[in-house]
């Protein structure tokens, strides 16, 4: 059966090209250069693709460059808190903070296990409180090292990071700014994950056995959540480069001479 003139795109360059969410049953893509296209949640019943070459566009790296600065300066400031932090006692002035640093990365920590897409509320509010974390240690570390360690500045520096993280991470969309989602929590749960197994050790050295593993459970979490990230930041790279058949309706559809390696077929359910 051949394709209507509007649904005919045969040995055509259509590198780059979006056909997200297109109603695109039994049309013909044999021949063309469909590198960098997105057919994410399409219809494509019956749709040929004989012959087509998949695969990924320097634009798509591009892409993914912008999320470096971020993941960056979030990874040094976690790292400036933690060794903070490290051998304080509640004793000690400044008690507080270290807490509260606990607190953040164990919350920012658990974005390695997203709710279900279906469960709208339940996933805003955890883009949200998760993601208000990843600009709030970031604006604390950075506005007390600028100003010697004034303790108000410091505060407003989280409260000012933490409200455009949490705008940001509310509007966070496609694989790309996922993998930035993803991987910032990783960064939290690692750091938790050192935290807890420093206390672990501190605890056991002094034949503490409850606190110590209670604190050796919770590094053993981490460490999973952690390992959970990168697996997600994994997959959502996967997504963001190649041809991305990401939940497309691909009944009937024909790949005769198609390297399938190079197009990504993967479901992941929090998109």
């Amino acid at each position: 059966m051949r394709s209507p003139p509007e649904l005919n795109f045969q040995n055509r360059d259509l590198r780059d090209r979006s056909f997200r969410n297109r109603i695109l049953d039994h049309a013909d893509f044999s021949g063309s250069d469909l590198r960098g296209c997105d057919f994410s949640e399409a219809s494509l019943q019956g749709a040929c693709f004989n012959g087509a070459t998949l695969g990924w566009t320097p634009r798509q790296l591009f892409r993914l460059l912008w999320v470096i600065p971020p993941i960056l300066l979030l990874a040094d400031a976690v790292t400036r808190l933690m060794f903070g932090a490290l051998g304080r006692t509640p004793a000690e002035n400044g008690w507080f903070f270290v807490l509260v640093l606990y607190s953040s990365l164990a919350i920012a920590g658990l974005g390695t296990v997203p709710p279900p897409k279906s469960r709208l509320r339940l996933r805003r509010f955890w883009q949200g409180l998760v993601g208000l974390w990843f600009g709030a240690l970031p604006g604390f570390c950075y506005a007390g090292i600028w100003t010697n360690n004034d303790s108000r500045w410091a505060i407003a520096g989280a409260v000012l990071g933490g409200i455009v993280a949490l705008l940001l991470s509310l509007t966070t969309r496609g694989p790309v700014r996922w993998a930035a989602f993803f991987s910032m929590s990783l960064i939290a749960a690692y750091g938790f994950a050192l935290l807890m197994g420093a206390w672990a050790i501190a605890f056991f050295a002094v034949a503490e056995l409850l606190p110590g593993l209670s604190m050796a459970l919770s590094t053993v979490l981490y460490l999973l959540l952690t390992l959970q990230g990168g697996w997600l930041v994994y997959r959502c790279v996967r997504l963001a480069v190649g041809t991305c058949f990401h939940k497309a309706n691909l009944k009937d559809a024909t790949f005769t001479g198609v390297k399938l390696e190079a197009g990504n077929f993967d479901s992941l359910q929090f998109f």
